[in-house]
């Protein structure tokens, strides 16, 4: 029977964790445990008993989203396929409603939790960054790119890819989608090669 009891309890904190991600996301800091605990069809006390208090209820929410990100960009095929398939994975993440929500959170929030603001910068944009790295260090290794400062060209082709469409979101705003973030990866990335990639400078050499 103990089996069956286990299961029972992390149905239950998996459907407070469910409860408590959608209302911080839908009214930031100032839902209440009573919200909570009526969303996941819980007690408060049963809340509490789980998590203590709303900051360590919070900080689970946050490790929650941690979880999840974009794949790293793939090394199996030519540098631009490569890129673009992470260019495109990775505006899809970010764009996604959820994550708008949760930047929208952490941002309201930074002052109040600067160790879950940074944790999350550091697992999404930070651990990003270290893997588009790293793929370019191998495209520097086998001569596709010249060799330049790999942590601004990460930032450089980041912040094409992103352009202001993310502000654009965070404001309410709509923003790029389906077909169009798969145009503006390959004009990020094809901007991007045309600027560091070493066959465009011998092909640009050979023209003039």
């Amino acid at each position: 029977m103990a089996p069956v009891v286990s299961d029972a309890v992390s149905r239950r904190e998996a459907r407070m964790r469910g409860a408590a991600r959608s209302l911080f996301l839908e009214l930031g800091y100032r839902v209440s445990m009573d919200a909570v605990a009526q969303r996941a069809g819980v007690s408060k006390q049963t809340v509490y008993a789980h998590f203590g208090d709303k900051q360590q209820l919070f900080k689970c929410v946050v490790l929650q989203m941690l979880e999840s990100d974009a794949p790293p960009p793939g090394d199996d095929g030519e540098l631009r396929d490569d890129l673009v398939a992470f260019a495109r994975a990775h505006l899809t993440n970010i764009y996604r409603a959820d994550s708008v929500a949760a930047c929208r959170m952490l941002i309201g929030e930074a002052a109040r939790f600067p160790a879950e603001a940074l944790a999350l910068y550091e697992a999404a944009a930070a651990r990003i960054q270290v893997r588009l790295k790293a793929r370019l260090s191998r495209a520097v290794g086998s001569g596709q790119l010249r060799d330049v400062d790999l942590q601004s060209a990460a930032d450089l082709l980041l912040g094409m890819l992103d352009g202001t469409d993310h502000h654009r979101r965070l404001f309410g705003l709509a923003g790029r989608d389906g077909v169009e973030i798969d145009d503006w990866s390959d004009f990020a990335v094809d901007a991007f090669l045309r600027a560091f990639s070493i066959e465009f400078a011998t092909s640009t050499r050979k023209q003039s």
